[in-house]
Order: structure tokens, then C-alpha cells, then sequence
């Protein structure tokens, strides 16, 4: 039995980690036939309290590689992996991933929350990155700061379109990153 960590530079909350990680996971390697388990998962914080990125533990049996392999080429199918997102077992760390990331960090601290624009950026963001193009979205908030992730196939297309988000919104303060 093999112990194997899948690091995922994803910004999700556990149920999320669970639902799009562990529990595809687990249903790829049923599908597979891969023997093994996966045994949960975590979630990394950065010193400011953001989330980092994810863990998700599986035990596997046999065929380590090509089993990591399937793993990986189903996960792309289905969701999509962030770059950056090593798989870690034994002392090997294989870096995996195609998807790019891009976090949205409102400061709520210079506006007042409104939460039916911020759902109308966060909706039209979206729609303007276009279906096929986006993978899947994150958000977390603090008492200052909501930030929302968006993971699709390139950093430069989300960027654009951030960008124009933005112009339309010219009252919010909202700046953003690269995050994967």
C-alpha cells in the first residue's frame, strides 16, 4: 500500500474539496478498477487566513504510476486540476495540472457590502468567461475581504475579462490575482 498526497492549488472550502476532489476520486478509481482508498483530505490556510490550497490522502495498492496517471487524465476531464498541484508519494513529487487560476478580492472595508452586485459581478464574470472556458469558482470571506477564485484554461482570458468586470463596477473596490 502506497500512501499518496495530492496537493491542489485550489482555494476551496472542504465541502468543495469533497464534493469536486475526493468523492471524483474515489469514483474514478471504482470506475478504474484501481485498488485503494481515498482517506480524506484538508485544507491548507495562508498566515492571512485565506485558503492556500488542498490536500486529498489516498491509499493505492498497485500500478502506482499508471493509477496516478488515470487519476490525473480523469480529473482533467472532469474538472480540471490547477497548476502547481503535486502529486506526492514515496520521495517523488510529480507536478500535475493545465488549469490557471485568477482570485477577486473585494475590500469590504471601503464599501459597504452589497450583496446583490456583488452576485451580479460574480454571475456575469462567468457568463463573460464563457462555457468551456471556466471550471469552477471558490469563495471565502472575512470580516474584510471576499475573495472569489475562478479556474479555467488560461490566466490571460479571465484577466481580460476580469478587467472589464471591473470598469463596470467602478464603485467597488476589487482588485485580483494570478492564483494558479
Amino acid at each position: 500500500m502506497t500512501w499518496v498526497t495530492i496537493n491542489i492549488n485550489a482555494k476551496l472550502m472542504p465541502m468543495d474539496r469533497g464534493e469536486m476532489f475526493e468523492d471524483k476520486i474515489t469514483e474514478i478509481m471504482e470506475q478504474e478498477g484501481i485498488k485503494g482508498s481515498v482517506d480524506g483530505g484538508g485544507t491548507l490556510l495562508a498566515d492571512n487566513g485565506e485558503i492556500a490550497s488542498i490536500d486529498v490522502e489516498m491509499n493505492l495498492e498497485e500500478n502506482i504510476e499508471a493509477s496516478l496517471k488515470i487519476i490525473e487524465d480523469k480529473l482533467e476531464e472532469f474538472v480540471g486540476i490547477p497548476k502547481g498541484s503535486p502529486f506526492q508519494y514515496d520521495d517523488k513529487n510529480i507536478s500535475v495540472g493545465i488549469a490557471e487560476g485568477i482570485g477577486v478580492y473585494y475590500d469590504l472595508t471601503k464599501q459597504e457590502f452589497h450583496k446583490e452586485r456583488i452576485q451580479s459581478f460574480l454571475n456575469e464574470t462567468w457568463d463573460t468567461i464563457g462555457e468551456g472556458k471556466a471550471y469552477y469558482t471558490s469563495s471565502m470571506s472575512t470580516d474584510d475581504l471576499l475573495v472569489i477564485n475562478f479556474y479555467g484554461e488560461t490566466y490571460n482570458h479571465m484577466e481580460e475579462v476580469v478587467r472589464e468586470m471591473i470598469k463596470k463596477y467602478p464603485q467597488d473596490h476589487i482588485t485580483f490575482k494570478r492564483i494558479a
